[in-house]
């Protein structure tokens, strides 16, 4: 990205900043060699940082809530932070900052005054990993054999600006892993993943035991692709998700996701995720290798609740009691 950090960053960050400058959050398996392998400085969480960067009370099992009411970024890492007001996230990948993400008051926002855009362009694309992105991330949790999360979100395709996807995979919502650098272990696909593909919204799942993976050799014959719905039923409207994930590698893993407060999958008794030292880390925007030259995602309402939390604390609309009831 073109902006340094440090000279953004207000005092209070700069501690945290310095202790976790070295960790590189990213969003895809490919990452180029010439992108960093850093060591994992310990299991003090990113994610628990992060909550101190961000001491509002959000509520019960709420770890983090942004509506982007605040017109404002800041991030640990990449991106271009503004004026040091509003949430912090962990970090930030646009192919462009200048198109990539901004704040929005149209459409309608689903809740409040403002909404966050999401912009890809194709020729925005170069050899960069980040030049793929229109993302933004937050942090880690503890150990991903255990990690147990809630996130809940609000999502609108302008059907002008997302046709439908028939052979481009674009990812919307990812809970990606990091490698155990130490290991030199490579960066694979996300255990968890959202995409528009075959005209359809969908959401894919795997798993891993070996301590290292061999790129993705045994990730992706383990995976599993369910079907949402169809890309047509986010045309021009919000649409809210809550999507529950407990990871595990001993039969015990669980995905739930409910569109609109229905319940669309409920999967249980399953391995899920890496056997890797840091856990997961959730991702909201676009991501794609090629397709139109512009493509367009709308979101807004973003909430992480923790392994205590539930439908109710996590789902779009509670600010202003507009959540949908579960049906």
């Amino acid at each position: 990205m073109t902006r340094g950090l440090n000279s953004h960053l207000p005092a209070r960050f700069s501690l945290i900043f310095l202790l976790l400058c070295s960790l590189t959050v990213a969003c895809t398996a490919d990452q180029k060699n010439e992108e960093p392998k850093v060591k994992i400085p310990d299991l003090k969480t990113l994610e628990s940082n992060m909550a101190k960067l961000n001491p509002q009370d959000f509520g019960k099992n709420i770890i983090f809530y942004d509506s982007f009411e605040t017109g404002t970024f800041q991030f640990l890492g990449g991106g271009r932070p503004t004026d040091n007001s509003g949430p912090t996230w962990a970090q930030a990948q646009f192919q462009n900052p200048e198109y990539a993400a901004q704040f929005v008051t149209q459409p309608k926002p689903r809740v409040g005054t403002r909404a966050m855009r999401f912009e890809w362009r194709t020729s925005g694309l170069a050899k960069s990993n980040t030049s793929k992105k229109a993302m933004i991330h937050y942090g880690k949790s503890a150990l991903s054999a255990t990690t147990d999360r809630w996130y809940g979100f609000s999502l609108y395709l302008p059907s002008n600006e997302m046709k439908p996807e028939i052979k481009t995979h674009v990812l919307v919502f990812q809970l990606h892993a990091t490698p155990d650098f130490q290991l030199k272990e490579p960066w694979r696909v996300p255990p968890v993943s959202m995409s528009l593909r075959d005209n359809q919204l969908r959401l894919w799942h795997t798993y891993d035991h070996d301590q290292v993976s061999p790129k993705n050799d045994n990730i992706r014959p383990n995976g599993t692709s369910h079907e949402v719905c169809k890309q047509q039923d986010l045309w021009d409207r919000w649409t809210d998700f809550v999507v529950h994930v407990k990871f595990s590698l001993e039969k015990k893993g669980i995905v739930e996701l409910w569109q609109d407060g229905r319940k669309v999958l409920d999967i249980k008794d399953i391995d899920l995720g890496y056997n890797d030292l840091v856990g997961p880390y959730p991702s909201w925007g676009l991501y794609s290798y090629k397709g139109p030259e512009k493509r367009v995602i709308y979101f807004d309402e973003i909430t992480i609740g923790d392994e205590n939390g539930s439908y109710t604390d996590v789902a779009p609309g509670h600010a202003d009691q507009t959540q949908r009831p579960l049906q």
